[in-house]
C-alpha cells in the first residue's frame, strides 16, 4: 500500500470533519424532536440516543466484515453494492417515517 500524499490526506480529513459535524447536527435535532415534539423526557431522549450509539457501534464491523467477504451484486463492486443496499435500506425507512404505514 503507498503512502497518500499531502492532497489527499487533507481531502480526507476534511470529509471526515463535515461527516461528523453534518451527524452532531442531526443528533442535536434528533434530541429537540424528541423532547419538544414526541415530548420524551430528557433521560428517556439521551438514552433512546445512546441506544443507537451503542448499536451502530457493534453493527458497523459486522457489517464491514460481512461486505468484505461478499462479492458485488449484478456489475457494481462489491462496496458499492453494500452502499445501494444501505441507500434502499434507508430510503424505504424514511419513506415510511414520513408517510408512515398507510
Amino acid at each position: 500500500m503507498q503512502d497518500l500524499n499531502i492532497y489527499h490526506r487533507v481531502a480526507y480529513g476534511c470529509g471526515h470533519v463535515l461527516n461528523d459535524l453534518c451527524a452532531s447536527m442531526w443528533f442535536s435535532y434528533l434530541l429537540i424532536f424528541y423532547q419538544h415534539v414526541v415530548e420524551f423526557s430528557s433521560s428517556m431522549a439521551g438514552y433512546l440516543m445512546l441506544i443507537g450509539q451503542i448499536t451502530d457501534a457493534l453493527a458497523t464491523p459486522v457489517v464491514g466484515l460481512a461486505s468484505d467477504r461478499t462479492n458485488g451484486l449484478c456489475t457494481y463492486t462489491k462496496r458499492k453494492s453494500w452502499h445501494l443496499l444501505g441507500l434502499l435500506y434507508l430510503w424505504y425507512h424514511l419513506h415510511l417515517k414520513v408517510y408512515g404505514w398507510g
